[in-house]
């Protein structure tokens, strides 16, 4: 109104006559315009406030033009350069966002990923997109800033995992769902710390070692059912992983099966250095775990729960940390299920079955291993010592290879310390518990029994050679149904004590042995209040030569049993 008003003002500035309503046009040309503009009466200052100036008014040239509304940025797609809209852990793509009024666009964000290297236009921004190792898998928001506005796309950009396919792709994948590679891939080796390796369900042929630098990865399965690496006449070198010296990382493998067998001298997750692994719901065959190689001093230790193991499972050496949960080794025929050389070794609710050797303790190169078992099942399985500790708590051991004369559920070949507490022993070929020290290699060898219970066999425990300290110590136990002796002692250089309620029984042969030969020690050995076949001797010191069968045998004139 305001503007409408000025042109009047002006137009009669100019002495611009009015025509009278009732005047018309001369015939053939067009009546003038009023003054003011049509719709207004002669003589007064108003227009009606809805009349239009004709186009054939001059426009007031001293009026400014309105300023154009300001053009706002507009995102239309956005999708990586070679058509995508998936990017990986650690990967660098180039975005394109198409759109309107993008020129004046000022910054990209997507997510908290890293911008580089922005050109816009009009229609068009690329820019480089920086996905670090680790990053949270999951959809990013893509924004766009500008001086007159900005605008989001939702959900625009997807990171992905390192996407492993058992489709037979070309080389030259990204690693994500809509770009998956292979497990042979070199690209596979670029996964860092917090990255995932996600196999997808099938079965991954490769015959090619895959390389974990600087560990810290997840190698993840969709199910040990349903994700399977390598066929069973095909090897697989497996996954190597060596952490940085003074960096150690923890690499973790999970929900996949392995049918393969590794070469000889490798293993399926081999640990070079320090470092943790931890293994998770996972099915092998042959050497599965391997850690302590590559660095003597350096720590290390591997944590394996709900798994599985056909044949020899794991292999620590050093300074390394074992612990087990929940897991079954079976069938390790020729080889050991775990393998202590040196270390601590932790198992509980785990299921040896039909390995010649369960677990076996050896010295490493500083420390000699100890190891804790509890609540564990061994059948047709022995555990073996050459040196260290071994602690078994509310675990049970049987063995179904009666014809087995020399089979031991138990055995300390050289020197260690067993302490077994809640454990019984059943159906033994040779012997439950079994401990000799040769003269020419002296060690000292150990066995404490408390509330044991062993079952069958020739001896149920057997103690013989030259201990240089040690002997038996056993408390609440029980030993029966053995033919050759339920308990010999042999050790001449060792102390020993069979009191606190222990009951021994045999089917032939005698309950008790003092197997000693030229003692050093010459003390009886204290076995007040024992039950021999269930009875108890007359109080009082036997001195050997002696024998009271089925009761006790004192072997050597020197040796002596105190009742």
């Amino acid at each position: 109104m305001k503007r409408r008003l000025m042109i009047l003002l002006v137009a009669a500035s100019c002495g611009s006559d009015v025509d009278s309503p009732d005047t018309q046009p001369d015939a053939g040309r067009p009546a003038a315009p009023d003054a003011g503009g049509p719709g207004r009466d002669a003589g007064t200052d108003e227009m009606p406030p809805d009349a239009a100036l004709p186009d054939a008014a001059p426009a007031d040239a001293a009026a400014p033009a309105p300023d154009a509304a300001p053009a706002e940025p507009t995102i239309e797609s956005v999708e990586t350069s070679d058509g995508y809209m998936q990017a990986r852990q650690g990967e660098s793509v180039e975005l394109v966002i198409t759109g309107q009024n993008l020129a004046g666009v000022t910054n990209v964000v997507v997510g908290e990923l890293g911008i580089a290297d922005t050109v816009a236009t009009s229609g068009e921004i690329r820019v480089w997109v920086l996905v670090p190792h680790g990053a949270a898998p999951g959809p990013r928001d893509v924004m766009v800033n500008g001086l007159d506005g900005a605008d989001t796309e939702r959900n625009a950009i997807e990171v992905t995992p390192y996407v492993v396919t058992p489709v037979l792709v070309p080389r030259g994948g990204h690693g994500t769902f809509q770009s998956p590679l292979r497990l042979c891939d070199e690209q596979i080796e670029t996964a860092r710390a917090g990255d995932t390796i996600l196999l997808l369900a099938g079965q991954h042929i490769c015959q090619e070692r895959v390389d974990l630098h600087e560990g810290g990865q997840i190698v993840q399965g969709q199910g040990r059912a349903t994700t399977i690496i390598g066929q069973r006449d095909r090897d697989f070198p497996g996954f190597e992983i060596r952490p940085a010296a003074f960096s150690p990382t923890t690499t973790t493998f999970r929900d996949f099966s392995m049918q393969t067998v590794p070469p000889v001298g490798r293993a399926a997750m081999d640990l070079i250095g320090g470092g943790a692994l931890i293994v998770e719901r996972v099915d092998s065959n042959g050497p599965a775990i391997k850690i302590g190689g590559g660095c003597r001093i350096c720590e290390k230790s591997v944590t394996v729960r709900e798994s599985s193991f056909l044949g020899a499972g794991i292999d620590a050496a050093g300074l390394s940390r074992v612990e087990v949960f929940d897991s079954t080794f079976t069938q390790a025929a020729a080889d050991v299920g775990i393998h202590a050389n040196g270390g601590r070794v932790s198992i509980t609710r785990t299921t040896f079955d039909r390995c010649t050797v369960g677990v076996h303790l050896t010295k490493g190169e500083t420390e000699a291993a100890q190891v804790e078992i509890r609540n564990s099942v061994f059948t047709d399985t022995g555990i073996s010592m050459r040196a260290g500790r071994l602690a078994i708590m509310d675990s049970s051991m049987t063995d179904s290879r009666s014809s087995d004369q020399f089979g031991r559920s138990i055995s300390i070949d050289g020197e260690g310390e067993l302490e077994a507490t809640r454990v019984s022993i059943a159906r033994i070929g040779g012997s439950g518990i079994e401990a000799f020290v040769s003269a020419a290699q002296p060690g000292s060898a150990r066995v404490s029994l408390n509330e044991v219970l062993i079952e069958g066999g020739h001896y149920g425990v057997r103690l013989h050679g030259s201990s240089e300290g040690g002997g038996l110590f056993m408390t609440s136990s029980i030993v029966r149904n053995q033919t050759v002796a339920a308990v010999s002692y042999g050790f001449a250089n060792a102390r020993h004590d069979f009191r606190g309620g222990n009951q021994l029984s045999v089917v032939s042969g005698v309950a008790l042995e003092d197997a000693r030969i030229d003692p050093l020690v010459a003390e009886p050995i204290p076995a007040a209040g024992i039950l021999l076949n269930g009875k108890a001797p007359p109080p009082g010191v036997v001195q050997g030569q002696a024998e009271r069968p089925p009761d006790y045998r004192i072997v050597d004139p020197r040796s002596a049993i105190e009742f």
